[in-house]
């Protein structure tokens, strides 16, 4: 597997992946598994961080229903999705799936550039002023 799965804290609420240069969806969808494994563990609340910053591309393909697939394979205490990357493509595509998406799946979806923003809106989306 290309991309790397781990928990971000000591306290196993951020699950950090990262997207290294070349990944396939097979990495992608592998990734996830062992991510909903992890969560399965735990009894609170697991926010993802999703590090985009050594990607250089996506795999080819529905970029869009891969990112929706799993998502809807997520347990329920998964909390929110920050994507890091500062990608204009990467970007566009969250904006394109906040906007086709309606509901708890886009309004759970957060884009930033920084892994620092990410702290950010996790912090603010724990402490119930996230927007």
């Amino acid at each position: 597997m290309q991309l790397q799965v781990e928990w971000d804290n000591p306290e196993k609420t951020i699950i950090r992946i990262t997207y290294t240069e070349k990944w396939t969806w097979s990495d992608f969808y592998e990734a996830n598994t062992v991510a909903v494994e992890m969560m399965k563990n735990v009894d609170h609340t697991v926010h993802f961080l999703a590090d985009f910053r050594q990607s250089r591309s996506l795999p080819i393909g529905g970029a869009i229903t891969h990112a929706r697939s799993a998502l809807a394979a997520l347990p329920e205490n998964w909390g929110i999705l920050v994507i890091v990357s500062t990608s204009v493509l990467i970007q566009r595509l969250v904006s394109i799936f906040r906007t086709a998406f309606t509901g708890r799946m886009s309004t759970k979806t957060y884009s930033v550039t920084s892994i620092e923003e990410a702290y950010r809106v996790i912090e603010q989306q724990e402490s119930g002023t996230a927007g």
